[in-house]
């Protein structure tokens, strides 16, 4: 069963970064720590056709971020080394799991 913290640094250390290189996490719009990432994110999910995980989750770097993706039946990482402008507000998410209608 994936765990969404191991996943995320497994992906840092494959693109050759490491946790302590991500300056901000951003879900909806807000931004918060990487304290407040590895808070919520050390949960093991499992994939129902739909996606489990935030699909706006987002970890920044100086020069890279990390985005949530689903293909095919499965959900993961992207690697992409292009930085975006910090959201303007602060605000930790309740969680990291989509919401069930």
């Amino acid at each position: 069963m994936p765990n969404l913290l191991n996943e995320a640094i497994k992906s840092l250390h494959e693109n050759g970064k490491s946790p302590k290189e991500v300056l901000w996490c951003e879900k909806d719009d807000c931004y918060f720590t990487w304290k407040d990432f590895k808070e919520l994110a050390d949960l093991d999910y499992t994939f129902y056709e739909t996606p489990v995980i935030a699909s706006n989750l987002r970890l920044y770097g100086t020069d890279f971020w990390l985005e949530r993706y689903e293909f095919d039946g499965t959900e993961g990482w992207s690697f992409i080394s292009i930085l975006p402008e910090k959201p303007r507000e602060y605000k930790k998410p309740e969680s990291l799991v989509n919401k069930l209608d």
